[in-house]
């Protein structure tokens, strides 16, 4: 576990994954529902350039002592005499516990409430294009009916 004095992170040994997050007297923001390797992670997708398929690659954490956070960094270094590849993109992502998490603000002035994790079954929402966008037709909060998450 890294703890600087304000929130404590627990890590997978020795994956490196983030399997808890402990602050302001939340034992683990993470969704404890989920097994401990699927509350987040951190991956790269990338292909060569004659490839269509994708691969993720998982990376690790650091923490910064007296501030209630903690940041991730990516080097990324392509020597020379390496082949080349495509990087798609590269995202980092926490499964917040649904019972603690409604809301979201991405900044003051774009805040808004929350689909929920089931509101993604089906029954509740329609794929869309790509596996992480549904259409909400049946939210828990039907006030999202309509809306995409």
């Amino acid at each position: 576990m890294l703890d600087n004095g304000l929130v404590q992170v627990t890590l997978s040994n020795p994956d490196g994954i983030v399997t808890g997050i402990r602050f302001h007297g939340i034992d683990n923001l993470l969704e404890v529902r989920n097994e401990e390797v699927n509350r987040g992670y951190w991956d790269l997708v990338w292909t060569n350039p004659e490839s269509t398929g994708t691969t993720g690659t998982f990376e690790v954490f650091i923490m910064l002592r007296g501030t209630s956070g903690f940041y991730s960094y990516a080097i990324y270094d392509h020597l020379q005499d390496w082949p080349g590849f495509r990087m798609a993109e590269t995202r980092i992502v926490f499964k917040l516990r649904k019972d603690k998490f409604h809301c979201m603000a991405m900044a003051d002035n774009r805040q808004r409430i929350m689909p929920m994790p089931d509101d993604r079954l089906p029954g509740r929402g329609e794929p869309l294009a790509y596996p992480e966008a549904v259409l909400l037709t049946n939210p828990i909060n039907p006030d999202l009916k309509g809306e995409s998450s």
